[in-house]
């Protein structure tokens, strides 16, 4: 599995890779005592 912070405007996020077509975006955000993965979407790759 490949989970990756991305760049730029989008450095906040993370990617993780479906599929060689399909990613995951999430932001995390803290909150004590746990985080908590907030799902943006699902991008095509291509």
């Amino acid at each position: 599995m490949r989970f990756e912070k991305l760049k730029g405007n989008r450095s906040h996020q993370r990617s993780m890779r479906l599929n060689r077509q399909w990613r995951l975006i999430v932001e995390i955000k803290a909150s004590n005592p746990r985080n908590i993965i907030v799902v943006v979407g699902i991008e095509d790759d291509h």
